[in-house]
């Protein structure tokens, strides 16, 4: 159960940490779509 929980928040951590750089990008450069 822990285990499964550890799991889960590094990978939302990581998909978060992902999304904000993604959106810094975009916000950076225009989207050519």
């Amino acid at each position: 159960m822990a285990f499964k929980f550890k799991t889960f928040a590094a990978v939302g951590a990581l998909i978060g940490s992902l999304a904000l750089v993604g959106c810094g990008q975009d916000e950076k450069e225009s989207k050519p779509h």
